[in-house]
């Protein structure tokens, strides 16, 4: 049995590696792993890329080299959850689009403006240029 090699290994190659050293590459076309995967560095993928989650194939998360997409292509819902004291949405590290606190109001922005609350029962609109109404709605 054969303990190290030098070079590219091919064909079909079943067992473990054990006491690599330097920066080892391993590349394959497609891998099964059982287990836990863990990553020492980032997860690098290219434009439209996915990283696919689910059975099926649920829940993608890509980019197609001009826009970034967390897409739910089942049939159930999307939850985006916290135990933290906030979700957020902003563009860039700087500017709100959305701001929802726990057990909060919440907070919708245009150019970094906060432009509409909710806090309680009751709405606050920070300026008003007209209404819509649609009793359907």
């Amino acid at each position: 049995t054969a303990t190290s090699f030098v070079g590219a290994v091919t064909g079909d190659v079943t067992g473990n590696a054990t006491g690599l050293t330097g920066t080892p590459n391993i590349s394959c076309g497609t891998g099964a792993f059982s287990g836990v995967v863990t990553l020492q560095n980032n997860l690098d993928l290219q434009d439209d890329d996915k990283i696919l989650l689910g059975t099926g194939d649920d829940l993608e998360i890509y980019h197609d080299g001009s826009d970034s997409y967390i897409s739910d292509t089942g049939t159930g819902n999307l939850f985006i959850t916290t135990n933290g004291p906030t979700i957020q949405m902003t563009k860039g590290s700087s500017e709100n689009i959305l701001i929802a606190r726990t057990d909060g109001a919440v907070e919708l922005y245009h150019d970094n403006s906060k432009k509409l609350v909710r806090e309680g029962s009751f709405f606050k609109f920070r300026e008003c240029y007209g209404y819509f109404y649609d009793d359907a709605v």
